[in-house]
């Protein structure tokens, strides 16, 4: 998380709905309005809350690192878990080769763009090409052993999802959706904006371009 203040509270309290009983690792990535103290004031179930280098790969490493579960499930500050989370991923964990998966999503608040692009990602779900809002969940052992995240600011969702669909069997569950902000697109001109930012950024991640250079042209929307 990082200047989460608007977004943290809903998604503290649906983590506490639909998934009570897991551990909760909160990393915060140098939030310099409210984050951190929403999540200290939040008493409905045990938070554990980490400091790290700013950086989605950094932070998600370090969560990684203090867990202590036997599958990690990561989750932007922005997304709201499907109720029954933990027994949907145990069942797709008991399916023949699967090291991890992904759910189906949908874009809030819904509009006819956020919908189009929730069409989209869905059906590209099916050949398992992702980004983590999708909420990643993954075994422990799996993710060790692959060495985890890129220490990335931008990509590492891609660069991981990639090393893990040539290991084994990636889940799609499609019986439950994340709902994920669609702030980004919050009405058409900057829905297409920031398609085509993200498709410059594929761009140039290909090419090698630094990964301060992409994040420097990725809006920060909060």
């Amino acid at each position: 998380m990082l200047n989460e203040e608007r977004a943290l509270p809903s998604t503290l309290q649906n983590i506490a709905e639909c998934a009570p009983g897991c551990e909760v690792i909160l990393v915060d990535g140098g939030s310099s309005d409210l984050t951190l103290e929403i999540a200290a004031q939040f008493t409905a179930m045990p938070l554990i809350v980490l400091n790290a280098e700013r950086g989605r790969g950094n932070q998600m490493n370090s969560g990684a690192a203090a867990a202590t579960g036997d599958v990690l499930l990561f989750l932007h500050a922005d997304t709201l878990l499907p109720p029954g989370t933990p027994a949907l991923i145990a069942e797709a964990m008991r399916r023949p080769g699967t090291i991890g998966g992904f759910f189906r999503i949908a874009f809030v608040p819904r509009s006819p763009l956020a919908d189009f692009y929730a069409f989209c990602y869905n059906l590209r779900s099916h050949w398992r090409t992702f980004y983590g809002d999708a909420c990643l969940f993954v075994s422990r052992e799996t993710f060790e052993s692959m060495g985890g995240y890129q220490a990335s600011l931008l990509m590492e969702d891609i660069e991981l999802i990639r090393r893990l669909r040539r290991s084994g069997r990636l889940a799609y569950v499609r019986s439950g959706t994340v709902r994920t902000s669609a702030r980004r697109f919050a009405s058409p001109g900057t829905g297409v904006k920031m398609l085509g930012v993200w498709m410059w950024l594929h761009v140039l991640h290909a090419f090698g371009v630094s990964q301060e250079k992409l994040a420097r042209r990725y809006p920060d929307e909060r």
